[in-house]
C-alpha cells in the first residue's frame, strides 16, 4: 500500500512538472526567450482570454513595444487595462501612462491619475513619481509641491533614482521648503550613483557653482563627463565650457567644440553658438579636427576619460 502511494505520489509530480503540462504564461515565456514571437502571441492570447493577468499585460506589451507583431496601441491599451482591472500594478501604470500621453486611448488626465494612485498604492515606484510630476506641475490638479515631495519620497525610498533627482531639484529651487543645497546634493548624490544624468549633470552644477560645498571644477567635471557620456546634452555643454576655459579639466578647444557640437545634435539650442565661440578660436585645421572628432563619439569619450 505505501509503495502504491509513493508511485502515485511521484506520477502526479511528474505530471505537474511536465512541459505538456505547463501554464500559458509560461510556455509563452519560453517562446519569447527563443525569439518564437508568433508562438509566443497565440499563447499569451489564449492564456490572456481565460483572464490571466500576467499573460494581459505580457501581451499588452507586445503590442506596444512591436515584437514580432505590428505595434498596435490600441490592443496595447486594451489589455493593459483589462490586467489593470485585476489588480496588476506594473499594468495600472502602464495604463495611466496611455491615458497621460493619449496612447490607444483619449487623453484623460483624471484617469491618468486614478490608475497611477492605484499603482502606487501596490507600491510601484515609476507610478509614485509620476504622481509627483503630476502635482509638481499641475496637470489635471491645482499645483502642489508639497504633495509632489510626498510622492517624489515614497518612490526615492525604493531606489527610484529618477525621484530622488526631482527632490533634489525641490530643494535646489526651494519650491516647497527653503533652499537646501546639502539636502539637494544628498538626492543627486543617490541618483548619480545609480547612473542616472540628471542626478550626475546636476550634481556637477553645484560642484561647479560651489553651491552646498566648496567649488571643486574637477568634481564638476567628473559628474558632467558620466552624464555627457550618457548623451545628456546640457552636460556636454557645460562640460564643453570647462575645456574651453580649462578649468577642472586641461584647456582643449577641439574637445571643447566637439562637445557643444554633440549637445546642440542632443538638444541643447544654446550649444550653437557656443560652438561658433570656440571654432571662432580654432585656426582652420583644428576647425576640421575638431568636427571629425564631434562625429566620432568613441573617439571623444576616450579622450575626456572618466
Amino acid at each position: 500500500m505505501k509503495l502504491k502511494l509513493l508511485f502515485l505520489t511521484l506520477t502526479i509530480l511528474f505530471l505537474l512538472s511536465s512541459p505538456a503540462l505547463a501554464g500559458k504564461y509560461e510556455e509563452g515565456q519560453t517562446a519569447m526567450d527563443k525569439k518564437a514571437f508568433k508562438k509566443a502571441i497565440l499563447l499569451f492570447e489564449w492564456d490572456a482570454k481565460k483572464g490571466n493577468p500576467k499573460s494581459q499585460y505580457k501581451l499588452a506589451t507586445i503590442y506596444h513595444n512591436g515584437q514580432g507583431v505590428k505595434k498596435n496601441l490600441l490592443k496595447a491599451a486594451y489589455w493593459y487595462e483589462m490586467a489593470a482591472k485585476q489588480g496588476h500594478s506594473e499594468a495600472q501604470h502602464a495604463i495611466g501612462c496611455m491615458y497621460q500621453k493619449g496612447q490607444g486611448v483619449a487623453k484623460d488626465d483624471k484617469q491618468a491619475k486614478t490608475w497611477f494612485e492605484l499603482a502606487s498604492k501596490n507600491g510601484t515606484a515609476a507610478a509614485q513619481y509620476d504622481l509627483g510630476m503630476i502635482y509638481q506641475t499641475g496637470q489635471g490638479v491645482p499645483r502642489d509641491y508639497n504633495q509632489a515631495l510626498y510622492y517624489y519620497e515614497l518612490a526615492a525610498r525604493q531606489g527610484y533614482a529618477k525621484a530622488q533627482t526631482a527632490i533634489g531639484l525641490l530643494y535646489t529651487d526651494g519650491l516647497c521648503k527653503t533652499k537646501d543645497y546639502k539636502q539637494a546634493a544628498s538626492w543627486f548624490d543617490l541618483a548619480a550613483r545609480q547612473g542616472d544624468p540628471s542626478g550626475q549633470f546636476n550634481l556637477g552644477v553645484l560642484n561647479e557653482k560651489g553651491l552646498g560645498f566648496p567649488q571643486n571644477y574637477q568634481e564638476a567635471a567628473r559628474w558632467y563627463k558620466m552624464a555627457a557620456k550618457q548623451e545628456y546634452a546640457d552636460a556636454q555643454n557645460n562640460l564643453g565650457f570647462l575645456y574651453y576655459n580649462g578649468k577642472g579639466v586641461t584647456k582643449d578647444l577641439i574637445i571643447s567644440y566637439a562637445l557643444f557640437s554633440l549637445a546642440y545634435d542632443n538638444g541643447n539650442p544654446d550649444a550653437f553658438q557656443n560652438c561658433y565661440i570656440a571654432a571662432s578660436d580654432l585656426p582652420p585645421k583644428s576647425h576640421q579636427k575638431a568636427k571629425a572628432l564631434a562625429g566620432d563619439r568613441q573617439k571623444l569619450y576616450a579622450l575626456i576619460g572618466e
